[in-house]
C-alpha cells in the first residue's frame, strides 16, 4: 500500500468505489517520485495514497526511493534522460545493450521491457512540467500499445514546448490540468478537453483541534523559499511580510513569524538573507507535527513570487499547500500576483485574506484586524474547512482521479 508522506493527507481508505471497479495497473511517469518532500511527491502521495502495489509501476528522473522498501523493486530512475550521457562511449554501449533507458532523445525498448517484466499496464500516467519527461511518456505509451493520461503540473519547460504539446495531447486518451486556470487556456489553445485534479486535505487535518493556549500570536509558513536571484523566487514577497511583521511588533512584542521547511535550498538562503523582524526558522520538523503546526498557529501565509518572468511562468500552478491551509481552520493569507491561478482560485471565491500586490501597508492592516478579532477570526476561518471537506479534500481529489483512470482504460 503507498503510504503518505511530507505535506500529504492520510486517509484510512483508497476512495470508496463499487465492487465491480477495478483498480487499474498503472505505470507513473513523473518528475518526482512518491518519497520527494514537494509538490510532486505529496501530490502523488494524495492521488495514489492505499493503492495496492501491485496495480502499480514508477519512472522518475530524479530522487530517491530508499526509504521506501516496499517500492524500492517497483521503482526505477530513469537514467540518460535530459540528453545525459550524449557523445559518451560508455553511455552509447550501455543504451544499445538496453541497461540505459535513455540515450539523448532516443529511448531503449529492450530496457522498458525489462523493467516491466511480465507486468502489463493497463495506462501510462503521466505527471509532468518538462518537455523530455512528456516526449518519454509519449514514447513509452506508444511502445507498450496502452493508453496515455498526462497529468500538466506546471507549464512545461524546455526547447519547443509549442510543438510538444501539440504533439503529444492529441495522442493522450485523457488529459489532466493541475488548475481551473490551466484546464481553461489550455483547452482553448490546444483544442483539447481537461480534467482537473490536485493536491487534497486529508480527514486527519480537517478533524485535527487547536491545542495551543498563549498569549502569542504565531504567523507560520511551512514550505520553501528560494533564492532572490531565481526568477520564480518568493523570497520578496516574504521580505515585505516580514517587514509588516517588524513594525507591528515593535508596539505587539507577541508577534513573531516562523518559518518551517523548505529543505537547504531554503536554509542556504535565509542564512545569506537574512529576514528582518522576529523571525524564526526551522529547517526539519517531523510528519506527525505539520498538521498540528498548521492548526495551532494564529494565521498562515502562502508567499508567492512577483517577478514579471517568474509570475507568468507560473501563472497556471496551483500551491500544493492550499488545501491543507485551508482546511486548518486557521486565517490564511494568500499573498501573490493576481494572475497567478492559486490567487484566481482564492479572490473569485470571496476568501477573505487575498492581497494581489506588494503592499506592506496592506499587509500589516490584515495581521492587525486578525489580531483584534482573536478567536472570531478563527471562527470565521471555519467556514474554509467546510469548504475544504467539500471540494478540496483527499478523498474528494483521489475518488476524481481514480474516475479518470477507469475512463482512460476504458475503449474508445
Amino acid at each position: 500500500m503507498i503510504k503518505g508522506i511530507a505535506l500529504n493527507p492520510l486517509d484510512t481508505r483508497f476512495l470508496d468505489l463499487s465492487k465491480s471497479s477495478r483498480m487499474p495497473n498503472v505505470l507513473i511517469i513523473s518528475e518526482s517520485p512518491f518519497t520527494i518532500a514537494n509538490g510532486f511527491g505529496a501530490t502523488l502521495c494524495t492521488l495514489f495514497y492505499g493503492s495496492p502495489t501491485d496495480t502499480i509501476r514508477q519512472l522518475y528522473p530524479i530522487g530517491t526511493y530508499s526509504d521506501v522498501p516496499i517500492l524500492r523493486s517497483r521503482a526505477q530512475r530513469i537514467k540518460g534522460m535530459n540528453g545525459m550521457g550524449v557523445g559518451g562511449t560508455l553511455q552509447h554501449l550501455r543504451f544499445r545493450a538496453g541497461f540505459s533507458a535513455a540515450w539523448g532523445n532516443c529511448y531503449s525498448r529492450h530496457w522498458l521491457k525489462r523493467f516491466l517484466g511480465t507486468w502489463k499496464p493497463d495506462v501510462v500516467y503521466c505527471f509532468f512540467c518538462s518537455n523530455s519527461l512528456l516526449n518519454y511518456a509519449t514514447w513509452a505509451s506508444q511502445t507498450i500499445g496502452c493508453p496515455l493520461a498526462l497529468h500538466v503540473a506546471d507549464e512545461p519547460r524546455g526547447e519547443n514546448t509549442e510543438a510538444c504539446l501539440r504533439a503529444s495531447l492529441p495522442k493522450a486518451r485523457t488529459r489532466i490540468a493541475i488548475s481551473e486556470k490551466m484546464a481553461s487556456h489550455y483547452s482553448a489553445h490546444y483544442g483539447c478537453d481537461f480534467h482537473i485534479t490536485h493536491n487534497g486535505a486529508g480527514d486527519s487535518l480537517l478533524t485535527t483541534q487547536r491545542s495551543r493556549n498563549d498569549n502569542a500570536f504565531v504567523i507560520r509558513y511551512i514550505g520553501s523559499i528560494h533564492p532572490p536571484e531565481y526568477e520564480d523566487s518568493n523570497f520578496w514577497t516574504l521580505e515585505s511580510f516580514a517587514r509588516a511583521v517588524k513594525t507591528i511588533a515593535a508596539t505587539a512584542p507577541q508577534v513573531r513569524l516562523e518559518l518551517i521547511g523548505g529543505g537547504s535550498i531554503t536554509q542556504k538562503t535565509i542564512d545569506q538573507n537574512p529576514l528582518p523582524g522576529p523571525v524564526s526558522y526551522c529547517a526539519e520538523v517531523k510528519q506527525s507535527e505539520l498538521f498540528p503546526l498548521l492548526v495551532n498557529a494564529d494565521m498562515l501565509i502562502i508567499p508567492l513570487g512577483f517577478n514579471a518572468a517568474g509570475a507568468n511562468r507560473q501563472q497556471y500552478s496551483f500551491s500544493t499547500k492550499l488545501p491543507e491551509y485551508l482546511g486548518s481552520g486557521t486565517p490564511t493569507l494568500v499573498y501573490g500576483p493576481a494572475e497567478n491561478a492559486t490567487v484566481e482560485y482564492c479572490a473569485s471565491r470571496g476568501f477573505d485574506y487575498v492581497v494581489t500586490r506588494l503592499d506592506q501597508l496592506q499587509i500589516e492592516a490584515i495581521i492587525r484586524e486578525i489580531i483584534s478579532q482573536g478567536a472570531q477570526a478563527r471562527k470565521a476561518a471555519e467556514h474554509l474547512r467546510e469548504y475544504t471537506r467539500k471540494n478540496l479534500s483527499a478523498k474528494e481529489q483521489r475518488t476524481r482521479f481514480q474516475r479518470i483512470l477507469i475512463d482512460s482504460c476504458a475503449s474508445s
